[in-house]
């Protein structure tokens, strides 16, 4: 009988003295695969999403939008008129032709930048490392300048014409507007060597489709408009 007793409080003595221990332990193996099942399902979700055509679109498009070259900078934009005074007031748009677009210093678009990725141009003295290179924009505030000073000697003596002094500051102003950093080379020879352009690989982002022209009316341009 002392045997047997003895067995039996043995017996009890392997319960378990904490059953809220195993309850918690119980409870934190459901938590966890609660969890892995919803990480499970978000990445599975994430997944799917990246792979959708509209996103892919989104995320180039953004990165197209902010990676345009690795040396564009964040730029804080403002609002200007849409119709300046000097585009269409006659002796402010000769007063903006003469003083701003031929005054224009081509120096001012130049940059010592590190050559990687980018198609060779002319050594800069101070740093062997890098090399000088023109800001595309500011390339085609030049571009503006040179137009305007053949236009001025082919008309020798005679005035410009008023609108092509307009379309000028036009494209002077766009110019401006669009600020486009991309870093061109001004080394004639490498411009002109197709292999070197080829291994730069520099390129632009630019539309893909002509989305002008869905929004063009079919009306003829007459002497009433203002264009």
């Amino acid at each position: 009988m002392l045997f047997q007793r003895g067995r039996g409080h043995s017996r009890n003595d392997e319960k378990p003295r904490h059953p809220w221990l195993r309850k918690l332990c119980q409870s934190n193996v459901l938590i966890y695969l609660v969890l892995s099942s919803s990480v499970v399902n978000v990445l599975q979700a994430l997944l799917i999403g990246l792979s959708s055509p509209w996103v892919k679109q989104h995320l180039a498009s953004a990165y197209n939008s902010h990676d345009g070259s690795v040396y564009r900078e964040s730029i804080n934009t403002i609002e200007k008129s849409l119709y300046p005074p000097t585009l269409y007031d006659d002796a402010l748009v000769l007063q903006t032709v003469e003083n701003v677009i031929d005054a224009y210093d081509p120096g001012n678009s130049i940059a010592a930048l590190p050559r990687e990725g980018l198609l060779p141009s002319q050594p800069f003295p101070w740093d062997t490392s890098k090399e000088v290179y023109a800001y595309h924009g500011y390339h085609s505030l030049h571009s503006v300048q040179v137009i305007y000073r053949m236009l001025r000697e082919l008309a020798g003596d005679e005035a410009i014409n008023g609108h092509a002094l307009h379309s000028l500051v036009v494209l002077w102003e766009d110019a401006l507007c669009t600020v486009d950093t991309t870093p061109r080379s001004v080394n004639s020879v490498m411009l002109l060597n197709d292999t070197a352009v080829a291994e730069a690989g520099q390129v632009r982002y630019v539309c893909e489709d002509p989305v002008l022209e869905s929004f063009i009316a079919c009306i003829p341009t007459g002497t009433d408009f203002a264009y």
